[in-house]
């Protein structure tokens, strides 16, 4: 089950964010298609791993053209209050797609006792 703060984030994105940059954070909102640039996609692991919530902060708070990005990404710092940033920032975090190259929270890896599966394909 989400924490309290992770539901507030997510009823946030939806309010302010999604219709840019999609139900799942990947770009392809509502608005996307009439922007160019478009949203960026913000599940992309790579994208998420390299920024920090500082970062994620400070673009939210001062928009694209504050941060030096797309001037269509509006300040949401006089609307938002830095609790409900930092709310929001959870719900982004949430929508990291799972990179293939790092296991599954909760998958053999966090467990190296935990023998793997295989499906046998029967006779060769």
């Amino acid at each position: 089950m989400d924490s309290y703060e992770l539901r507030l984030g997510k009823d946030i994105y939806r309010h302010y964010c999604q219709t840019c940059h999609g139900e799942t954070g990947a770009g392809d909102g509502f608005n996307a298609f009439n922007l160019d640039p478009r949203p960026r996609d913000l599940s992309d692991p790579v994208f998420q791993k390299k920024k920090s919530d500082a970062e994620f902060a400070d673009t939210i708070r001062r928009g694209g053209t504050g941060v030096g990005l797309s001037p269509l990404m509006p300040p949401w710092g006089h609307t938002l209050s830095p609790r409900q940033i930092d709310e929001v920032i959870l719900s982004i975090r949430a929508l990291r797609k799972q990179n293939p190259s790092e296991p599954a929270p909760g998958g053999p890896a966090a467990n190296p006792t935990t023998p793997r599966r295989t499906l046998s394909r029967g006779p060769a």
